[in-house]
């Protein structure tokens, strides 16, 4: 696996337990350089499950290049590694792949248009998997949170103890989802045997980032006081999709569903891995 280091990375560490897996990272193999395709070939794997990438979406819009150059031609190079070993690529995408102007659930079959530089980078780095490995799945997924990184839930509780009051989004709406459900939802697919398909793997449900937070601050028992804001008063370099809700039909028809995002929330919560 390529970002073995991230939230998926450590999800995916504990769901797959009973098989032999290499968390690859980023110190030791750069997706961006061809040698990363010999190391890979050295392991001969069944399943590359490809989770690097460059997810600072302010940063990717910053800096283009640097965000093709890992989001495409590192995918490219994985894929290359995935067609000389006949392994399986399971590429992880994103719902910003989307423009979100649609006011219903996105399908894997909905064309894309991204409305920023990581978007459409990643956007790229399907056709690069789709193109160059033989035996691929591509997952989309939304708003991940997990153990091991930075994420919203993580903020949200730091600015909870350092803000006096939260300025939170109300224009944006997705779905939060556990890097665990993720994780498994890939176990399964693998398990199935399906590959050349995209699936949308999300939390069930959606909500705006001010109804995420209200959440949080409700199961960690925390008041605190939350003003509704437009996206645009954060002026950040990169926009948005406004509604980037992703249906899991094609997913809930082998087999598998994803947890509604509030209790696969609690259980983020109760963990214990955020003390």
């Amino acid at each position: 696996m390529t970002g073995g280091e991230g939230q998926l990375g450590r999800a995916m560490a504990s769901t797959f337990a009973g098989d032999e897996l290499y968390l690859g990272r980023h110190s030791t193999e750069d997706i961006t350089r061809n040698e990363m395709i010999e190391t890979v070939i050295r392991f001969r794997p069944d399943v590359i499950v490809h989770a690097a990438a460059m997810t600072d979406v302010d940063a990717c819009e910053l800096k283009p290049d640097q965000a093709f150059l890992v989001n495409e031609q590192g995918t490219r190079h994985v894929a290359q590694a995935a067609k000389q070993t006949g392994a399986l690529m399971v590429y992880v995408s994103t719902d910003y792949v989307f423009d979100g102007t649609k006011e219903s659930p996105y399908l894997e079959t909905d064309p894309t248009n991204p409305v920023n530089v990581y978007g459409q980078s990643k956007r790229a780095g399907e056709r690069a998997t789709q193109e160059t490995a033989d035996r691929w799945l591509i997952v989309r997924t939304s708003w991940v949170y997990g153990e091991g990184r930075k994420n919203f839930v993580t903020n949200v509780l730091e600015w909870a103890k350092t803000q006096p009051v939260l300025r939170l989004v109300k224009d944006k709406v997705g779905s939060p989802t556990y890097a665990v459900d993720l994780a498994r939802a890939i176990r399964h697919l693998i398990n199935a045997g399906v590959s050349s398909r995209t699936f949308h793997a999300s939390g069930e449900g959606c909500c705006t980032w001010v109804e995420y937070g209200q959440e949080i601050l409700k199961r960690v028992g925390v008041e605190k006081e939350i003003v509704p804001i437009l996206f645009e008063e954060l002026k950040r370099p990169a926009q948005r999709p406004s509604y980037s809700v992703l249906k899991n039909a094609p997913l809930n028809q082998t087999g598998f569903t994803m947890r509604l995002w509030k209790p696969a929330l609690r259980e983020f919560l109760e963990s214990g891995v955020l003390k």
